[in-house]
């Protein structure tokens, strides 16, 4: 650990870098995420996040069309997200587990569903036309 402290009688400042983590349990649920559980009107280029439990080491990742979703489409990742291949009009499920040498953490399930193609601008090749934003323009009915 460095430390420095300065002369000043009413200032001190510790400084601590690299302090390893000690695995000495298995780690905490995945807890937060995006896209939200029930979340609707999510767009194509969405990215799956997820903030790091406490003794997560790495992640597995299952993601699928049925529930509760079966494919392991990530196996022991470092990183904290994940690109999904997303179509108009489908309800996704996934669910991030947490592991580390001790064990490994099963997370929640959480679903989410893209837009539907009837309430979207698309166009002849059924590609979501977007506005300046990179948001799709919904077609009110």
């Amino acid at each position: 650990m460095k430390s420095a402290t300065f002369s000043s009688p009413f200032l001190f400042v510790f400084y601590r870098k690299n302090v390893a983590e000690v695995i000495d349990a298995a780690p905490d649920k995945v807890s937060v995420v995006s896209p939200a559980d029930s979340s609707t009107n999510i767009q194509l280029d969405a990215v799956i996040t997820w903030s790091k439990p406490v003794k997560a080491q790495w992640y597995n990742v299952y993601f699928d069309t049925v529930n509760p979703p079966v494919t392991k489409v990530s196996d022991g990742q470092l990183a904290r997200t994940y690109v999904p291949e997303l179509s108009l009009d489908d309800t996704y499920y996934y669910r991030i587990d947490a592991g580390n040498s001790i064990n490994v953490t099963a997370g929640d399930v959480i679903t989410f569903s893209t837009w539907s193609i009837e309430d979207i601008l698309v166009d002849e090749n059924d590609i979501p036309i977007t506005d300046e934003n990179g948001v799709y323009i919904e077609v009110y009915h």
